[in-house]
């Protein structure tokens, strides 16, 4: 990939059991980062619309060229001290191949059913284990840009099962425009709904996006060394601020991939990164009938 707004892996190389990849150092770290450090209760809108312009615009390029994110989030979303904006975190990424620039769209043979991404802003095709393509991105792109604008994730406070039965049951999360720290305008408001429709087919493109009027009025890079990179501490030292919370704090942004594991075989660390872990909750779900009845939930896709 090459690309003003995409991360590039530099170069690779095995020592031992490991595999190390050089990137280029984005030494103000993550929008997770900044906003848990300086900004916990959201951005304001000028800050949103510059950052999520820029990720917007290496987004359309991995869809025009084929390549699903499928774990877009704030904390996926990297900055430069000179406020470069790029994505970054490819680790569950993958080729479907070529895509229909007009709507996005990928031949069915091109589709993924894998669960992966991260509870909160995984799209309801990916959890219900449909045929997905690029739309499922644009789902956790308008999740992002609530969590930009709310300090975190809708429903990030449940429990992981809980919020992936949410995003199926539920109406789409919308934006608080004026209940929250920071006011925001309906042409924001707009593009968060047409990103968080559950049909994807209703979804915009990435390419279409870029024309909303939300971005008329996203800044330069550099807006954002005064908007939200000045007076921040060296990322080494806000890194081992976030290190020292708990488990359970930051569960919510481990990334799943239940495509590359095999379920006969438990390791240590999955069983301490498991989110499942000791959940005993009881979920509701519809049945044909309408009605609504209650069950232990054993598996979400028949292995795991």
């Amino acid at each position: 990939s090459k690309h003003p707004n995409v991360l590039r892996v530099r170069g690779c190389w095995v020592k031992g059991a490991k595999l190390h990849i050089a990137t280029r150092l984005m030494s103000s770290g993550s929008m997770l980062d900044i906003m848990r450090f300086a900004h916990p209760e959201g951005f304001d809108e000028l800050v949103i619309a510059t950052v999520l312009k820029h990720a917007l615009e290496g987004l359309n390029y991995l869809h025009i060229n084929g390549w699903l994110h499928r774990d877009l989030k704030a904390a996926n979303i990297l900055v430069d001290d000179d406020g470069t904006v790029l994505l970054g975190d490819f680790g569950v990424g993958v080729f479907v191949g070529d895509t229909d620039k007009s709507s996005g769209s990928v031949s069915s043979e091109g589709k993924r059913k894998s669960f992966v991404g991260t509870p909160c802003w995984m799209a309801p095709e990916v959890i219900e284990r449909k045929h997905y393509g690029t739309k499922a991105d644009i789902w956790s792109f308008g999740i992002t840009a609530l969590e930009l604008a709310q300090g975190r994730a809708p429903n990030s406070k449940l429990n992981p099962v809980k919020v992936l039965m949410r995003t199926m049951q539920d109406e789409p999360p919308q934006l608080d425009r004026t209940g929250g720290a920071h006011k925001y305008s309906k042409l924001m408001d707009d593009f968060v709904r047409q990103c968080l429709q559950k049909d994807p087919e209703r979804r915009p493109t990435a390419d279409k996006l870029l024309s909303h009027g939300f971005f008329k009025q996203a800044k330069a890079p550099k807006f954002l060394i005064s908007a939200i990179l000045a007076g921040l501490p060296p990322l080494a030292d806000r890194q081992e601020r976030r290190r020292l919370a708990s488990i359970h704090s930051t569960q919510h942004y481990l990334s799943w991939d239940f495509g590359t594991i095999n379920s006969r075989t438990a390791t240590p660390n999955l069983e301490r990164l498991d989110p499942f872990r000791n959940f005993t909750g009881v979920v509701s779900l519809p049945s044909p009938q309408g009605s609504v009845r209650s069950t232990k939930l054993v598996s979400i896709d028949g292995h795991h």
